[in-house]
């Protein structure tokens, strides 16, 4: 499973603020057209930080299938709102758990996360 830090800004509205989330990606090699979708009803991503664990819901489901390398790919999306941003900021450790899939991240991980959303 992938874990990616996102920002976006329109720029098109005053006092616009920037929207920033989680890429969430899976991809299952040796697949079949009927393989089991992992994530396809997880709708909540779960952080669990040094207090209690934050709940984002997932958005923009999507799986896609690749024919030729039997490859499926599954994708989504967790907007992670500002009160929640500045409790990452604060956190000692980070845990995630996505459907069945629970993931930590690593100090330099975290690091860099915390100097993203900073900026």
């Amino acid at each position: 499973m992938t874990v990616q830090a996102i920002a976006s800004f329109r720029g098109k509205e005053p006092n616009e603020t920037v929207k920033f989330w989680l890429s969430l990606a899976s991809y299952k090699g040796g697949a079949t057209r009927g393989a089991q979708r992992s994530f396809e009803e997880a709708k909540i991503l779960y952080l669990t930080i040094d207090s209690p664990r934050l709940e984002i819901p997932v958005k923009d489901y999507r799986n896609d299938f690749y024919e030729l390398n039997r490859l499926l790919a599954e994708s989504a999306r967790a907007e992670v709102g500002r009160e929640d941003l500045r409790k990452l900021l604060a956190v000692e450790s980070l845990k995630g758990k996505w459907g069945a899939i629970e993931f930590k991240l690593s100090e330099a991980a975290l690091a860099s996360l915390k100097a993203f959303i900073s900026r």
